[in-house]
C-alpha cells in the first residue's frame, strides 16, 4: 500500500493586468509553476516523498504501459474515466451536408479533459497564496540535487545540482559573478569554481557541489545578467529563499 499524505498543498500565484475585460476586475491570477515534470520526474518524486513503495523504473514502466493502452482505446472511440479526470474524443468543425465527410482542412479530432472527483477533492485541500502584482520575478525558484533526486532539501558533494529560475544566467568575471554556498551556522562561504559550472542559461544553471562539510547551507547566485540582453553595472544577488539545504545527514 502506498503512503497517502493528507497535508494541505500550496499553490503560488501572481497578478497580471486584465486588458481584455477590465470592467470585471483590473487583474487576473496566473499560477506560478516551478517546472514541468515528466513521467520519470513524477515517479521518482513519488518514491522520494514516500508516496509509493514501488521502484521508480517499475512505476514508470507501468504508467507508460497504461497510457499507451489508454491512447489506443481513446483513438477507438472510447471515453476514459480515471477518477482524477475524464477524457473523451470529439470532432471540431462544421459539415456542409449529411453526406459531407471528414476533411482535415476543415475538421479536427480533439480530446476533452474534465476534472474528476479525486482531483476535485485535492483542490479542496489546496491553498492558493497570491503574491501580489507580477513585477520582476527574476531569481531562484528551485534547486534540485541530482544524486538524490530531491528538490530544495539536500546537497550531495561532488555531484551535480540544478538551479532553475528566471534571469539567473551567470554573467560577469569571477570577481563579481558566480555561486556561493554559505554555512548557515558558521557563516563560512564556499565558492563554486567557474570550471565546475556547466549549463549556464537564463532559466537553468548547473554546477558541481563542492566537497562541503556536514551542515546546513544556503546559496547565493551573483550575476550581471538582467534579461533582455542587458547587463547590470553592479552585481545582482539572487538569494535562495527556501529551507536550508542539508549536507551529510
Amino acid at each position: 500500500m502506498s503512503k497517502k499524505k493528507t497535508t494541505d498543498r500550496t499553490l503560488q500565484a501572481y497578478l497580471k493586468p486584465n486588458h481584455l475585460c477590465p470592467e470585471h476586475g483590473k487583474y487576473y491570477a496566473k499560477v506560478r509553476t516551478h517546472k514541468t515534470m515528466s513521467i520519470s520526474d513524477i515517479c521518482h518524486q513519488a518514491i522520494t516523498r514516500g508516496g509509493t513503495q514501488m521502484k521508480p523504473a517499475a512505476m514508470e514502466y507501468a504508467v507508460r504501459e497504461f497510457l499507451a493502452e489508454m491512447t489506443y482505446q481513446l483513438t477507438n472511440g472510447m471515453a476514459v474515466n480515471l477518477e482524477h479526470m475524464h477524457i473523451s474524443p470529439s470532432v471540431k468543425g462544421t459539415f456542409k451536408s449529411p453526406n459531407d465527410t471528414f476533411d482535415s482542412a476543415r475538421h479536427s479530432l480533439e480530446y476533452n479533459f474534465q476534472e474528476g472527483p479525486e482531483l476535485r477533492r485535492a483542490i479542496s485541500r489546496t491553498k492558493v497564496v497570491v503574491q501580489g502584482k507580477k513585477e520582476n520575478l527574476s531569481g531562484i525558484q528551485t534547486l534540485t540535487d541530482q544524486a538524490s533526486g530531491t528538490a530544495d532539501k539536500l546537497l550531495t558533494p561532488k555531484h551535480i545540482a540544478i538551479i532553475r529560475g528566471r534571469n539567473i544566467k551567470i554573467v560577469g568575471d569571477e570577481r563579481e559573478a558566480g555561486i556561493n554556498l554559505i554555512d548557515i551556522e558558521s557563516g563560512e562561504c564556499f565558492r563554486v569554481p567557474p570550471t565546475d559550472i556547466g549549463c549556464n542559461q537564463a532559466q537553468k544553471v548547473t554546477f558541481i557541489v563542492p566537497d562541503l562539510p556536514q551542515g546546513k547551507y544556503t546559496l547565493e547566485l551573483h550575476t550581471l545578467h538582467t534579461g533582455g540582453g542587458r547587463v547590470s553595472e553592479k552585481p545582482i544577488i539572487h538569494a535562495y529563499n527556501h529551507e536550508a539545504l542539508t549536507v551529510g545527514e
